[in-house]
């Protein structure tokens, strides 16, 4: 997930694009999120999406975490899985090629335009608001556990990463 035509803010009031951008160049970060979409088919852009909130001192209840995840669903399955199923063909035959290039690009577009459905799901009323990032972050990444029933551990690597990184 990168955008080289565009150069994140830093600071709470970063758009989400921008927040995943700057968090997902970290290693450790991008390293956890595809450990945790490889392992428990977890969305990233939901990951990074929780993470975002919790930067800006927002949980998410579990209940609208489900409209979220509901909401975000047809998305994925239809569009942001099958060109990433491309991807990875592509990548194994030729990843100097225009077409491995080309698909990248349109996986990249669809992420960012789920991205751009999940940043507007909810109104800001609707999220509890606090000055504690570390529990709103825990508590966002709870949620998500449960709503695909996976144990704390399974987000452990995940939570370090962002809370070690310069997000």
């Amino acid at each position: 997930m990168h955008d080289d035509d565009h150069s994140p803010d830093s600071g709470s009031e970063a758009s989400l694009w921008e927040y995943c951008l700057r968090a997902y160049a970290d290693k450790a970060v991008s390293q956890a999120c595809l450990a945790a979409q490889d392992t428990h088919d977890l969305d990233v852009c939901l990951l990074l999406y929780l993470a975002w909130l919790a930067d800006r001192g927002e949980q998410i209840s579990e209940s609208q975490l489900g409209r979220v995840v509901n909401a975000c669903k047809d998305w994925r399955n239809s569009v942001v899985l099958p060109l990433r199923k491309q991807r990875r063909r592509w990548k194994a035959v030729d990843p100097e090629s225009w077409e491995y290039a080309a698909l990248k690009k349109l996986e990249q577009q669809a992420e960012r335009e789920q991205l751009a459905m999940l940043e507007t799901l909810l109104a800001r009323s609707e999220i509890h608001s606090t000055r504690d990032t570390t529990t709103a972050f825990k508590e966002n990444l709870d949620n998500l556990l449960r709503c695909f029933d996976l144990p704390r551990a399974s987000l452990h690597e995940f939570f370090e990463a962002v809370q070690g990184a310069d997000a």
